[in-house]
C-alpha cells in the first residue's frame, strides 16, 4: 500500500422494495473521512434507496386507487338502486303511509354505508399519499 492511501470503507446498503425486489447500493469511502463526511454519503444513500422505494409502491397504490374508486362508483349506483327496489316493493304491496325500510334492510343498508365511507376515507387517504410520492419523485400528476 502506498503510504498516502488509506484503506477504503466498504458501505452496502441492501433495502426489500416489494415481494420481488430489492435493492442493493454499494460504495466504498478512505477510512480516513470525517464522521460528516460518512454520514453526509450515508444519507445520500439512504434517499437514494427511500426514492427507489416509493417509486416501487407507487403502481400498487394507483392500481389499488383505481379498483376502489371503480368500488366506490358502483356501489353507491347499488344502493340507489336497492332503494328503488324496496321503495318499489312497499308500493307493490300497498302499503300506507310514507315508505321506510324494514329494520333487516335498515341494517344491511348502514352496513353498505359503512362499508362506502371506509372505502371514500382509504381513497382520499391513498390519493394524498399518490400526489405526495409523485411530487417526492417528481413526476407530477397522472390521471
Amino acid at each position: 500500500m502506498h503510504p498516502t492511501e488509506a484503506p477504503a470503507l466498504g458501505i452496502s446498503l441492501l433495502t426489500q422494495l416489494d415481494d420481488k425486489h430489492a435493492l442493493t447500493m454499494q460504495t466504498h469511502m478512505a477510512s480516513d473521512c470525517s464522521p460528516a463526511e460518512l454520514n453526509a454519503m450515508l444519507d445520500k444513500i439512504s434517499a437514494a434507496v427511500d426514492r427507489q422505494a416509493l417509486a416501487y409502491r407507487l403502481p400498487g397504490l394507483l392500481r389499488d386507487n383505481a379498483q376502489r374508486k371503480a368500488f366506490l362508483e358502483r356501489a353507491a349506483a347499488d344502493v340507489d338502486a336497492i332503494d328503488a327496489r324496496r321503495r318499489e316493493e312497499w308500493v307493490a304491496k300497498n302499503r300506507r303511509g310514507a315508505f321506510k325500510l324494514t329494520p333487516q334492510h335498515k341494517a344491511e343498508r348502514d352496513q353498505v354505508m359503512t362499508n362506502i365511507a371506509r372505502n371514500k376515507e382509504d381513497f382520499e387517504r391513498d390519493k394524498a399519499e399518490i400526489e405526495r410520492i409523485e411530487k417526492l419523485l417528481g413526476w407530477g400528476a397522472k390521471e
